[in-house]
């Protein structure tokens, strides 16, 4: 029976911590107490330190709320980089990823925003040559025919060498 009143507050401490009634809870626990008079006196100090920690989680739980509300918000957004010709980026080369069998690179600026570029074929032979955390500047040139007469992206890809 003693360990049962112990396991029905436990049960109760978790399933009213989000309450702020303290005395439906009490009320409750009560009628647990009269059940076993021989350990009514143990049970109700610690019924009484369970009340004192249900009372300091709902009042953690209020000020949480609190700063919450306070908070500032900022909308994170894709940056994907859709350039004109001659439009140049620079950054640290951070993660590599693959959707359906295309390469994204992910470049993160000075301005600490990661942009995403998508692979295309003349720019994945070039990045093939760079290794994460390498500081690189893609430079956009435009559209050029091949000798297959298919258009094909082309870019500039500089890699900053390292001063020792």
């Amino acid at each position: 029976m003693f360990h049962t009143i112990y396991g029905l507050c436990f049960y109760y401490l978790l399933y009213f911590t989000y309450i702020s009634n303290v005395y439906y809870i009490f009320y409750n626990f009560r009628l647990i107490f009269n059940l076993n008079t021989n350990y009514n006196n143990v049970n109700f100090i610690l019924f009484t330190k369970l009340i004192k920690g249900v009372l300091v989680i709902s009042l953690l739980n209020k000020k949480i709320k609190e700063n919450d509300s306070k908070s500032q918000w900022e909308k994170i957004e894709i940056n994907s980089w859709n350039p004109e010709v001659g439009d140049k980026l620079e950054g640290v080369l951070v993660k590599i990823d693959t959707n359906a069998n295309q390469m994204i690179y992910i470049i993160e600026t000075n301005d600490k925003k990661r942009v995403r570029i998508w692979g295309k074929t003349y720019l994945n032979q070039l990045m093939d040559e760079v290794e994460l955390n390498d500081y690189l500047r893609i430079t956009y040139n435009g559209i050029k025919q091949t000798k297959n007469n298919r258009n094909m992206k082309k870019y500039n890809l500089e890699r900053r060498i390292k001063d020792d």
